[in-house]
């Protein structure tokens, strides 16, 4: 059967056996040779692509078209999303970085004497601390009325949540004997309350809160957290041993490795 074309069937044609016409054959570039009216022996194609009626052509000339306005609408929405970003970002700087108004009108009101009304300020001295003393930060007061300042010293708190402390045995200073100075036992500062002057909250390795408050003189930070004093071994077994533990009470004994000793 030869078809023309248009796809139309030809009543009275008749295939001719042989090879192929070049019909819409696919050329080297990947396009089809519309130059060939005439489509030979379809029956017999050699190939897939030898022979193709006109329908097909245009089928997947539409499905070129088609992907081509579609990926030309991905390319500007990717390009779109890209710009929509960049001025996000842009705008962020400018808003950043946008200058601070700082003359604009206040409330006002009438001060009549001195100590009546006082102006307060935080300074920040962290930086110079070592070249004062330790002093990180000043509090400045200043009588609105005669403009006399006042400055007080603060060196902020000694510790901090989750240091590892020592307690003071609280011996005195003449006091002689073997028994440390420090508590064998180390513990946690949970809280730092902002007393005058600061006091610290403790809890043992148990997670046991210790009552009451401590000065930053009755604590001691280890540098050897980790590390425990045995008094003496109880019991043996094997590679482990049980023992008592230098400065707790029975409470805390416990079986450890001999190599750990």
């Amino acid at each position: 059967m030869s078809i023309d074309v248009f796809g139309r069937r030809l009543v009275h044609a008749e295939a001719a056996r042989g090879p192929p016409g070049l019909g819409f054959k696919l050329t080297s570039n990947g396009d089809f040779d519309l130059e060939n009216r005439k489509l030979c022996n379809v029956a017999n194609a050699i190939e897939q692509y030898d022979a193709v009626n006109l329908e097909s052509v245009k089928k997947l000339i539409k499905q070129r078209a088609d992907k081509i306005v579609e990926d030309s609408q991905t390319t500007k929405s990717v390009l779109n999303n890209k710009v929509t970003k960049i001025d996000m970002k842009v705008g962020v700087v400018e808003e950043l970085h946008k200058p601070a108004r700082r003359n604009y009108p206040r409330r006002s009101f009438l001060v009549k004497d001195i100590d009546e009304t006082w102006q307060a300020d935080l300074v920040e001295m962290i930086p110079y601390a070592k070249q004062n003393k330790g002093f990180k930060y000043l509090l400045t007061v200043i009588d609105v009325f005669s403009k006399k300042p006042n400055i007080n010293l603060f060196k902020g708190a000694k510790f901090k949540v989750g240091d590892k402390v020592r307690v003071s045995r609280n011996k005195e200073v003449f006091d002689k004997g073997y028994t440390p100075n420090w508590s064998t036992e180390v513990f946690t500062i949970t809280r730092v309350s902002p007393t005058e002057p600061y006091t610290y909250h403790l809890k043992d390795y148990q997670d046991k809160p210790i009552a009451g408050g401590f000065y930053k003189e009755e604590l001691l930070k280890t540098k050897y957290p980790d590390v425990y004093l045995i008094e003496k071994v109880l019991k043996k077994s094997g590679n482990r041993v049980y023992v008592k533990w230098l400065g707790f009470d029975n409470t805390h004994n416990s079986w450890i490795n001999k190599n750990d000793m």
